[in-house]
């Protein structure tokens, strides 16, 4: 439960956070948005109201959606233990992701250095994809992998995801599902068995401590060395990398918001473009790349995260609440449905729920369902093993 819980804590702390961000800071500094409010021909104050909208909605769908998950948990309990993998799924595993980082070696190696970050969305969307794909599915396996020397293997595998994926988020969410969460929830057995003044707990708080510092450092050094349009001056790098973190944690909102103003746009991609279009089986938008392009001059190239809002705006004619409500609960119960079979997704769908409320429920269901349908797999095929 702890993913999954953490992902809805997640949703409302970004939330929560972009609200502060809209309120204290001066949003005329961050270009995006004032693109947004441009288009949308609305001054600063009226945009920022819009924006301040869609993220109180946000804290309040997170705080519902926690209280259903409190209480199905109490009210459907663990019936069996949990599938462990570890050698067979890792011998099945482990050479899908070793021919992945083949291919986006090939890939880089034939293309002249150096390779821009836009370049590698132009010359590998299908390996970016394809990781995206394979992440959150290492993570999973780790944390139910039967020791700790297995759970060090899976989550081997995501090295060559972090050095060559071109977004922050991936090695945000490797830090916390694979490394802070697993370690956050081993302090607590330990503490419970000896006490917390064990050399055992102090070693493993060190080791969450110290990552979260790691991707701290990491995230700000990304960031300093995005290129932005934003107007920085000569400011100091700390405030550099404040200024664009600002823009980036508050500008969902303003494109949640960008997404109600054209619900009603004919152009807007169909559900069945959207799932066809993640699969690779249709050369469409979704409709986070349609948004993009409709304030970039009609450039595909990126995406917005109009969040479970934008979602809600485009895709559902109820009240936006309900859907934001709706969608993460959906993912609950396929969480709950799975457990009760001794399949511990938990991982993969607090992970789900998290990247799902930045770009939707539908942007992330195919991946979600290949990598549901894989993980069962894997640990038919351990439980093959360990039968007599």
């Amino acid at each position: 439960m702890i993913y999954v819980a953490t992902a809805l804590g997640l949703i409302f702390l970004s939330n929560a956070i972009a609200i502060a961000v809209v309120e204290i800071a001066d949003i005329r500094q961050y270009v995006d948005i004032m693109a947004i409010c441009t288009w949308l021909g609305e001054r600063p104050n009226a945009c920022s109201s819009h924006a301040v909208y869609s993220g109180l909605l946000g804290c309040g769908a997170a705080l519902v959606v926690s209280g259903l998950l409190w209480a199905a948990n109490r009210r459907f309990l663990i019936s069996q233990q949990p599938h462990r993998v570890s050698g067979r799924a890792f011998g099945a595993f482990g050479p899908v992701v070793l021919l992945t980082a083949i291919c986006a070696v090939i890939m880089e190696t034939s293309t002249s250095l150096p390779l821009y970050r836009d370049e590698v969305f132009l010359k590998s969307p299908a390996i970016i994809s394809l990781w995206n794909l394979l992440w959150p599915l290492c993570l999973q396996l780790a944390n139910t992998a039967s020791s700790w020397r297995w759970r060090g293997h899976f989550l081997g595998l995501v090295a060559p995801v972090i050095a060559y994926s071109p977004f922050r988020g991936v090695m945000f969410a490797v830090a916390i599902f694979g490394v802070f969460l697993p370690m956050t929830e081993h302090i607590a057995t330990r503490v419970k068995a000896s006490s917390v003044r064990s050399r055992e707990v102090a070693l493993y708080f060190a080791i969450a401590t110290t990552t979260i510092a790691i991707t701290g450092l990491y995230i700000g050094i990304a960031t300093q060395e995005r290129a932005t349009n934003m107007q920085l001056g000569s400011e100091g790098t700390f405030v550099q990398i404040a200024s664009k973190l600002g823009q980036r944690i508050a500008i969902p909102l303003y494109q949640a918001g960008l997404a109600q103003a054209v619900r009603l746009d004919p152009n807007i991609p169909t559900v069945t473009d959207e799932v066809l279009a993640k699969l690779r089986l249709r050369k469409a938008l979704s409709i986070n790349g349609y948004l993009y392009a409709t304030t970039h001059h009609g450039t595909a190239l990126g995406e917005t995260t109009s969040l479970y809002y934008g979602e809600a705006a485009l895709r559902t004619d109820a009240p936006h609440i309900v859907w934001m409500v709706v969608a993460p609960w959906l993912l609950i119960v396929v969480w709950l449905v799975l457990r009760k079979f001794g399949y511990e997704a938990g991982t993969l769908i607090g992970i789900a729920i998290w990247r799902g409320s930045l770009g939707g429920l539908i942007n992330i269901a195919p991946a979600l369902a290949i990598q549901v349908v894989a993980y069962v797999a894997l640990c038919a095929l351990q439980k093959k093993e360990a039968s007599p």
